[in-house]
């Protein structure tokens, strides 16, 4: 269960890297438009 549990947090922390990064390119593309 272990295993699963560390898998599933490792998905989140990758998800909400990949959130952050598409934000921030989304807020650099309004500033030069």
């Amino acid at each position: 269960m272990n295993i699963i549990v560390e898998v599933i947090s490792d998905l989140n922390n990758s998800i909400i890297s990949l959130a952050m990064h598409i934000i921030y390119l989304a807020i650099i593309s309004d500033g030069d438009s």
